[in-house]
């Protein structure tokens, strides 16, 4: 007599029920490591800037932007921003705060987040810091 309540197959179509959800979970993992990585460079390059500036170097705005296109080579998902988009204001005197930020764009990769979240979103990094020279 055969038997009805053979189990054989079971585990395999549990996981086809199962891998979806974790492919989901893996991608938004990955989605959210890169935009945590883009955040923290963004954050770099506008201290970099700050930092040009504080000393009255002019080249503060192109200092930022060139730590980005370094930092963020290869990465296709990332709009960069060009010099006339990096803000920097204050610091007109010595001890007085400069302040730069600097957008920087990124598009998800995954469609699943694309629709939920939006094509894109812009993270702005910011830095301040007293000027130092005259």
């Amino acid at each position: 007599m055969k038997d009805l309540r053979s189990e054989k197959g079971a585990a395999a179509l549990e996981f086809a029920f199962v891998a979806p959800m974790l492919a989901l979970l893996l991608g938004g993992i990955v989605e959210v490591g890169n935009l945590a990585q883009t955040a923290i460079v963004a954050s770099n390059a506008a201290r970099e800037g700050a930092r040009y500036a504080a000393v009255r170097d002019t080249y503060a705005a192109t200092a930022a932007v060139n730590y980005l296109t370094s930092a963020l080579a290869g990465r296709t998902d990332v709009t960069l921003p060009s010099i006339g988009q990096v803000s920097i204001t204050g610091g007109a005197q010595v001890g007085d705060q400069v302040t730069v930020s600097l957008p920087v764009t990124v598009t998800f990769n995954m469609p699943v987040i694309q629709k939920v979240l939006g094509g894109s979103i812009t993270l702005n990094g910011g830095a301040a810091m007293r000027v130092s020279q005259k």
